[in-house]
């Protein structure tokens, strides 16, 4: 049974009060799947100075040579050489941004003053950092286009990390005097973007929806699902399914299990998912709360009942644990022993966890202006949901993984949210504990066609720049923005 059929609804769960939302598009869908994939459209080319830059950026370590750093020795050596090497190109850097020699773009001047700025910082330059901070405040804006806007949250986020400069300073500087009136709460506006995001953009539905459909082909035949949600946050993800289920004449079984850090937040959840499961006429619901750490993650701790078929989902999850093998290959053992049919594995196909604090800027920013770029397709530049999103969404993202990164193996192997690895890393560390990968299905893809479709028709974009691409000899799927993959979305079963 596919999430999106020809009259199936998309579905928005939750809305700023935490009210069900539901938009209508199965016409719009059946319009869609009969009509052919669309001109690819023009390319967007306004981030490729970053890609150029990434590859031209020899002043970094390369992975080659950060791979090869197996102890605090040689990493010590390799970033004293590094720093050597770095005072050379931050004079030609200067050069450039400061006009004296070829002209170059704002939006490559930019990136460059970013660059001289994380450079100093991790040098300690103290009196380098606050010139190249001020140059940099003087010429962001976060109501800007996307690269004066990525700029912005990346120098608040290089200002807090910079501990001898008040960060308040440069904040009401500019992003205060430009933030229009809020009257919610801090948690309350991250959530808020977080369900703006979710709606206006494919990011995370598709992350979503391919999980969901997946565990719904793992499914087939049985009549008892049981979901295990190790990072369950509002249940958004789970709307689709539940009303998946619900249309299906055998009237089966649903328990979630959710877990999280804050035990009002998880029964608030699954009071909601309990409210849509009867709406929707699903009847045999159940929700369990699983607080984080309060005991061991056992199949009878976790109410498991032997008529159940267990699915794990692990979407945006494994990069939130602890940067080390026992602590990921832990939580894989615990996994496994609770012998799931299918475990649904979603992360970010980024690298943000080099051994060199440049690195992982360089690499953070990469990722960041292509998720910025995407926006413009989205939504236009005087949005003030698109304010949102980049500020209370993305704008955190970027200082926690800015201020995760303190220098040193150390710091990075305690850094314990968002510490995202490419592909082919996780995809080692889940043979090795004791999975194999199974092959997503041509639904998933279809699936995945059909929401960038509509996506393109709702925003009115011609081309869009949103793309899907099949990994693993059709095993996994990927989303990208143009040539920048976003997020990967696989399936695996238990080796034996």
């Amino acid at each position: 049974m596919a999430i999106i059929s020809d009259d199936y609804d998309l579905i928005e769960f939750f809305g700023v009060q935490g009210e069900a939302m539901i938009r209508p598009q199965g016409a719009m869908l059946n319009k869609m799947q009969s009509s052919s994939e669309g001109k690819e459209g023009r390319e967007r080319k306004r981030f490729k100075f970053v890609d150029k830059y990434h590859l031209q950026g020899s002043c970094f370590i390369s992975e080659e040579v950060s791979n090869s750093l197996l102890s605090r020795e040689k990493t010590s050596r390799a970033i004293h050489y590094q720093e050597e090497q770095n005072q050379n190109v931050l004079k030609k850097r200067d050069e450039i941004i400061d006009g004296k020699k070829a002209e170059g773009s704002p939006g490559l001047q930019l990136v460059c003053l970013l660059l001289n700025c994380a450079s100093a910082i991790a040098e300690k330059n103290k009196s380098l950092a606050m010139n190249l901070l001020n140059k940099l405040w003087s010429r962001v804006s976060i109501s800007g286009n996307s690269i004066e806007r990525v700029a912005a949250y990346f120098t608040e986020a290089l200002s807090a990390k910079f501990k001898q400069i008040n960060p308040s300073f440069f904040y009401n500087k500019l992003l205060i005097a430009e933030q229009p009136d809020e009257k919610m709460k801090e948690p309350e506006m991250q959530f808020d973007a977080l369900v703006a995001f979710y709606r206006v953009s494919p990011f995370y539905q598709f992350a979503h929806l391919t999980a969901n459909q997946a565990i719904i082909e793992a499914f087939e035949g049985h009549s008892h699902l049981h979901i295990i949600d190790f990072d369950i946050s509002h249940g958004i993800q789970w709307s689709s399914l539940i009303q998946s289920l619900s249309e299906r004449e055998d009237g089966p079984a649903l328990c979630i299990t959710g877990f999280g850090r804050d035990l009002n937040v998880l029964n608030a959840t699954g009071t909601h998912l309990s409210s849509f499961a009867k709406s929707h006429g699903l009847t045999s619901f159940e929700f369990h709360p699983f607080v984080e750490g309060s005991k061991e993650i056992t199949a009878e701790n976790l109410q498991i009942k032997q008529e159940e078929i267990v699915a794990v989902n692990l979407v945006l999850y494994l990069n939130r644990l602890p940067n080390s093998q026992s602590s990921v290959y832990s939580r894989l053992r615990c996994i496994q022993s609770l012998k799931p049919a299918i475990v649904a594995v979603v992360e970010h196909e980024a690298n943000h966890t080099p051994t060199t604090f440049l690195t992982r800027f360089m690499e953070s920013l990469h990722y960041y202006a292509a998720l910025f770029d995407s926006l413009d397709v989205c939504l236009p530049l005087k949005s003030a949901e698109r304010l949102r999103i980049e500020k209370f969404h993305f704008g955190e993202k970027i200082k926690m993984s800015i201020r995760e990164f303190d220098g040193g193996v150390d710091d990075m192997m305690k850094s314990v949210r968002e510490t995202h690895d490419k592909w082919e890393t996780w995809k080692t560390r889940m043979e090795r504990g004791g999975f194999l990968q199974t092959g997503l299905s041509s639904r998933c893809v279809s699936q995945a066609k059909l929401l960038l479709q509509a996506k393109q028709q709702c925003n009115s974009f011609e081309g869009g720049g949103f793309r899907v691409h099949q990994r693993d000899l059709g095993k996994s799927l990927s989303l990208a923005w143009q040539d920048r993959q976003l997020i990967l979305a696989s399936a695996w079963r238990c080796k034996t």
